[in-house]
């Protein structure tokens, strides 16, 4: 059809909505097909204000049949694309991973006074006016969720991070972040959260720790440990975080004591080494 006819197109209907309305009641017939019968045509569709182009997606057949999302052309000022590998790059016509971003990134910060269970909407954490409790979603509802929580506030006023019912973080079911400007980046594996970064501008530290502490469990000669553990008690922390820590046994051979990383308490506290291994 040509000429200037101004109308509403309506293709499997008889009220189009739309300048051009397709609808279809086959389920097996949904598609709109683009088709360039010829090797070197890209099939496009060319979004455009008053007649010039702002922004062309389609088939990029002279670049590998790369979808691209481009301005004028898909080739020219081109924003996004995908290969065949499924590689997305952002600001790059070759992808070399799955996403390739060649620019600046932004996050979402937002800013808490109060408690609060955080979501899909939160992204950078920056925690001020303590004490009170920031809960995380369920693990095992948000795979591979990340969140970046700091402590800003001055008073150095604990912010505890609670997982979801009897999800862990690091194996506990809180972990404690301060002081003042200690910051974490957390994950979701499907199950518990794990601490993949964690800066502070002070070192963890304790002044006296007792080594005669809580033994909980039994250990039996050729028998693998189950839910053994010894809680030692500290006094002098101050507040900073800890990288954990993991020894092997002497005497008795073939175990190992793990403390996970965490914050010792502001002045006393205890720690739980989990025994681990076949005496």
């Amino acid at each position: 059809m040509g000429g200037g006819v101004n109308a509403q197109v309506g293709i499997g209907t008889t009220s189009p909505s739309e300048a051009l309305d397709v609808e279809t009641t086959d389920a097996t017939k949904t598609a709109i097909d683009i088709n360039s019968n010829t090797t070197t045509g890209d099939p496009l569709i060319h979004l455009q204000v008053q007649g010039t182009s702002k922004f062309t997606l389609g088939v990029d057949n002279s670049d590998a049949d790369k979808f691209k999302i481009g301005t004028t052309a898909v080739e020219l000022g081109t924003a996004i694309t995908i290969d065949a590998s499924q590689n997305v790059g952002l600001g790059t016509t070759s992808p070399v991973s799955t996403l390739d971003i060649q620019g600046s990134m932004g996050y979402k910060v937002s800013g808490i006074t109060a408690a609060t269970t955080l979501n899909a909407t939160h992204n950078v954490l920056l925690c001020n006016n303590g004490p009170y409790t920031v809960t995380l979603p369920a693990a095992n509802a948000n795979t591979s969720r990340v969140y970046k929580i700091k402590n800003i506030d001055p008073q150095s006023d604990v912010i505890t991070i609670d997982a979801n019912a009897s999800e862990t973080i690091e194996g506990a079911l809180t972990y404690a972040l301060q002081p003042y400007k200690h910051a974490i980046t957390i994950i979701s594996d499907g199950a518990n959260w794990h601490i993949i970064d964690n800066l502070s501008d002070v070192v963890g530290s304790i002044a006296t720790i007792n080594c005669s502490g809580t033994d909980n469990g039994t250990l039996v000669n050729g028998v693998a440990a189950s839910s053994v553990n010894s809680i030692l008690s500290y006094t002098g922390g101050n507040a900073g975080p800890h990288n954990g820590q993991s020894v092997n046994s002497t005497g008795v051979t073939g175990l190992t004591a793990a403390l996970s990383l965490g914050t010792f308490a502001s002045g006393s506290g205890t720690l739980t080494y989990t025994i681990t291994g076949t005496p």
